[in-house]
């Protein structure tokens, strides 16, 4: 796992958008809407480097 880490070509904007999207979750956990919002811009962040992952 921290192989793979350390060759992703922008690790600081996929930890942004983890640490945003724990924010989000636990700060408002009362509206819904946001939960599936952060899921999706944090797959349409990461979804780039999945075929690095794999290969």
């Amino acid at each position: 796992i921290i192989d793979f880490l350390t060759d992703i070509r922008k690790p600081a904007i996929t930890i942004i958008a983890l640490v945003i999207g724990y924010i989000a979750i636990f700060s408002r956990q009362h509206t819904s809407w946001i939960v599936p919002l952060v899921i999706g811009i944090i797959i349409f962040i990461v979804a780039p480097y999945i075929p690095d992952w794999l290969a």
